[in-house]
């Protein structure tokens, strides 16, 4: 099948995607369901199908399709009656490691917000600012900026922030950490660790800290942020700043 990225190709995505869903009625789904089942010959037929491969690059043996397109296959999955649940992450997790690279470089170097906040859990904290002076501004809040990641804002006078929660520190982690005053909004116990949400100025920025954390709400504390995991990305498009 010959797919133009047009709106003509997508309409024919799309009937291509309704014949093979009409092999998979509802009486399929209704039995999955009473057992609680994982739809693997549904899955294996949108694989076998190619439509799992939409957002891969050609070069990789996928179809290069535009996001628009793999948008219009899910949606049809679900117009037809069939649930894309179980097989709607095998089409952008694959498509974007290899786009932007492996889980350890999307995950330490995302290209881009959305980027940043699909790989890990919880996501990165990504937060408007205002830039001055080499710094992120935060309400009356100042967080200095390494001077690589300074010079790429240029001469922005907006950008979002980013950092990931174990990046948040409750104790100093290195000579050149930031420390910034904080209100604890509320702590989460995970058992291994607490997800503890901080209010910065009138921003709320999560970390991962110690298990027995046991600050109430409404505390004040000091949080260390590492310069060398801070991030910048464009206000507009959220490109990442100072990426390679």
């Amino acid at each position: 099948m010959d797919m133009h990225h047009s709106q003509e190709a997508h309409a024919e995505i799309r009937e291509e995607v309704r014949k093979l869903c009409a092999r998979f009625p509802g009486e399929y789904w209704r039995e999955l369901d009473t057992r609680r089942g994982y739809p693997s010959e549904f899955v294996k037929a949108l694989t076998d199908a190619g439509w799992l491969a939409a957002l891969i690059p050609e070069e990789f043996g996928g179809s290069g399709l535009p996001l628009s397109a793999a948008a219009a296959i899910l949606e049809e999955i679900h117009a037809t009656g069939c649930n894309a649940a179980a097989c709607h992450a095998q089409m952008y997790i694959m498509g974007t490691i290899l786009k932007h690279g492996s889980p350890e470089q999307i995950y330490g170097a995302p290209a881009s917000r959305f980027v940043a906040r699909f790989m890990g859990s919880p996501p990165m904290n990504v937060v408007p600012c205002t830039l001055a002076d080499g710094c992120a501004v935060l309400g009356a809040v100042r967080i200095p900026l390494p001077a690589a990641l300074a010079r790429a804002a240029g001469l922005r006078d907006r950008a979002l922030f980013g950092i990931r929660p174990e990046d948040v520190l409750p104790v100093v982690g290195s000579q050149d950490a930031v420390p910034v005053p904080a209100e604890v909004v509320l702590t989460e116990p995970l058992g291994a660790d607490t997800l503890v949400t901080l209010r910065v100025a009138a921003t709320d920025l999560v970390g991962r800290w110690p298990p027995r954390f046991d600050r109430p709400t409404g505390a004040t504390v000091t949080a260390h942020l590492s310069p060398a995991r801070m991030h910048l990305f464009d206000a507009d498009n959220g490109a990442a700043l100072g990426q390679p």
